[in-house]
């Protein structure tokens, strides 16, 4: 074999993957100059707890120190969230990562993967062809590891953009409700000294900046055989806060766990009973689709006073219809940044 193990993408999940991996490792990435520009559209905010499961990966590249959430909803009602954390440069935090990485890193084209059995063929767009016994999918919205070795999608794609500003910032990141946002929502975090401004790609046509494309709702399967599923190939973004590159660093660690103890089950397993994998998520997406904004102003009025834990009592008490949305906001965005 070429390779112990092949890792398709180089992003978040498959450099962690790398990072973490034993043998003889090869990174595939088929984007040279775009590379920096792509990674920087959205994804930037982690939390302090994120690095507690990572490491030894530290907090490299740091923009901005947050301490703060604040949910806007519409009639105005803002909600502030305590959420210690992070806003970096993300490109430059995946430059650092990959420099740490005892891997051959290849450009290319990945076309097409056969499963031989006990050993996958990765056919490159150049007519290269390399083997290995294990393969990572962490190649994106359209994985090419995952329509080839593991078939359904995920289960909605959405179009974000993304534009720097020169306004300034208060330093927490603001996170704006609405009906036209279609379940997602506009944000705007620090980004040095100045601001980041990101929505659906549909929902503020006075945002102009770049778009990436971001799959929710994971698949089925994140393990077949020895072949795997890492970060957005698997949908793993949660479907409330939108938060995909704690996961995917996560996940490209455990991937590269279970592949070092030879046990790829362990992986499957790990996400199983990982809280981001509840489809009670999904559900809460698709449930807030269909609220009006005077849905969500009813849903926040329990909110007015400011103090968040004798309000969410409050909520559940007159509001008991809305439980599960309450506590999957909650657990969406303490877990998933």
């Amino acid at each position: 074999m070429n390779f112990d193990t092949i890792v398709v993408g180089g992003g978040p999940a498959g450099l962690a993957a790398a990072f973490f991996l034993k043998g003889n490792v090869a990174v595939i990435e088929r984007l040279d100059s775009n590379y920096e520009r792509y990674h920087s559209i959205c994804g930037e905010g982690i939390s302090e707890d994120a690095f507690a499961s990572i490491r030894p990966i530290e907090p490299w590249a740091v923009k901005n120190h947050v301490t703060v959430t604040k949910l806007k909803w519409p009639g105005g009602k803002v909600l502030e969230i305590g959420s210690k954390g992070y806003i970096l440069d993300r490109p430059k935090f995946l430059n650092e990562l990959k420099s740490r990485c005892n891997a051959e890193f290849i450009h290319g084209n990945v076309i097409d993967v056969k499963d031989n059995s006990g050993s996958y063929d990765v056919i490159l767009s150049s007519g290269r062809t390399l083997t290995c016994r294990y393969i990572i999918g962490a190649d994106g919205c359209y994985s090419v590891v995952r329509k080839e070795l593991f078939g359904p999608a995920p289960l909605r794609t959405i179009s974000v953009k993304h534009i720097i500003t020169g306004t300034g910032h208060d330093g927490s990141m603001t996170v704006e409700l609405g009906e036209r946002y279609d379940g997602t929502y506009k944000w705007t975090f620090p980004s040095g000294d100045n601001s980041s401004k990101g929505c659906m790609a549909s929902a503020d046509p006075d945002i102009k900046g770049s778009v990436r494309k971001m799959p929710i709702g994971p698949v089925d399967e994140v393990v077949k055989g020895n072949a795997f599923l890492a970060g957005d190939a698997a949908g793993m973004a949660n479907p409330i806060s939108f938060g995909g590159l704690r996961i995917a660093l996560i996940a490209g660690k455990n991937a590269a766990k279970a592949i070092n103890r030879g046990n790829p089950k362990a992986y499957g397993r790990w996400w199983s009973l990982s809280i981001l994998s509840s489809k009670k998520f999904m559900k809460f997406h698709e449930r807030l689709r269909k609220w009006s904004d005077d849905d969500m102003k009813n849903a926040a009025r329990p909110f007015r006073n400011g103090h968040l834990v004798l309000s969410a009592i409050m909520a559940i008490i007159t509001r008991p219809w809305n439980i599960n949305m309450y506590i999957g906001c909650l657990f969406a965005f303490k877990f998933s940044w």
